[in-house]
């Protein structure tokens, strides 16, 4: 042990480094002291560490761990993901009506390959009124069939693209997309302002394809519960206030084209209804004086159609963008 003290000139005791007579202790460039050197002589003439002269810490400055601000906690009532990002905005008011001139269409049914005629015939009447007149024809005497609901089919109403979301006997509703297009199993469609709707699987029950959908914010938070569309079905959902209504024109069970899982599917912004002998209604707002006349033959298949609108008339109604 004598001599292990001879032959060692430095003893490190708790990270205080002891030298030899005449020495100081060193204490530096630590993160504590910031680079300063501290301590006192602390051997004796025979070299040996004097241990009874401990350096005086006292110097060295106070290490006080920094304690947090919480002057301003942060706010976890309410996870930020599944407040509103956005509001949509809501538009209101009168419009113009613009029908365009009498034009001819060709209409392609990209389900079955067939196609169809459109003719439009705009008619300025002696009242001040105008007509706007819409004849449909597949070549063979016969109109736009109802089975052009099970998918996406577009024709023009009042010199503007819309598609056929509901046909009976006397009756017919066209509605303008926001967006569209097909979505995979675990894609979704980029609504144009708050939400989006994904697709999250398909099901096939008794002869009815259909889609299992969540509306999600722009962040994949879903709002309320999964919501389940079959094919050829508008479904209106009602969200903090707000209209979004749903268009599933298609469904892909996966039993076709390599098994995969799709649908066709839109966000509308415009239902236009025409009921035979009464006012057009848009978004479920009747249009006073826009009188319209529906023709179908005895299958519910579309002819034609008229709407009135009368002198100085304007739509008014409310949709969201």
């Amino acid at each position: 042990m004598k001599r292990l003290q001879k032959t060692v000139g430095r003893v490190l005791i708790s990270g205080i480094v002891l030298t030899g007579a005449g020495c100081r202790t060193r204490v530096c460039d630590t993160p504590e002291t910031q680079g300063k050197c501290f301590g006192e002589p602390m051997a004796d003439a025979s070299g040996r560490p004097d241990l009874s002269k401990l350096p005086d810490l006292s110097r060295f400055p106070d290490l006080k761990m920094p304690e947090p601000d919480l002057a301003k906690p942060p706010d976890m009532t309410q996870p930020p993901d599944l407040a509103p990002t956005c509001t949509p905005k809501k538009v209101c008011g009168a419009q113009n009506v613009n029908p365009g001139q009498s034009a001819a269409y060709m209409l392609m049914d990209f389900d079955s390959g067939k196609t169809y005629t459109q003719k439009v015939t705009v008619t300025n009447n002696m009242d001040g009124s105008t007509t706007y007149h819409a004849e449909f024809s597949d070549g063979m005497g016969s109109g736009i069939p109802t089975s052009v609901l099970t998918h996406k089919f577009q024709i023009y109403f009042l010199g503007k693209a819309h598609i056929i979301t509901e046909m009976v006997k006397g009756e017919v509703t066209v509605s303008k997309e926001a967006v569209s297009g097909i979505v995979n199993v675990n894609e979704a469609l980029v609504g144009p302002s708050c939400y989006d709707v994904k697709l999250i699987d398909v099901e096939y029950n008794n002869g009815i394809n259909s889609g299992i959908f969540s509306i999600v914010t722009k962040t994949g938070v879903p709002v309320g519960n999964p919501i389940k569309i079959a094919e050829g079905v508008t479904y209106y959902s009602f969200i903090n206030g707000i209209t979004l209504p749903i268009r599933v024109s298609k469904v892909a069970p996966g039993y076709t084209f390599g098994k995969a899982k799709w649908a066709q599917i839109a966000i509308l912004t415009e239902d236009a209804k025409l009921v035979s002998g009464q006012d057009i209604s848009i978004n479920g707002q009747p249009q006073k004086g826009f009188k319209a006349t529906v023709k179908s033959d005895n299958a519910g298949n579309l002819l034609s159609f008229d709407v009135t609108i009368p002198k100085g008339g304007m739509l008014d109604y409310c949709s969201y963008e």
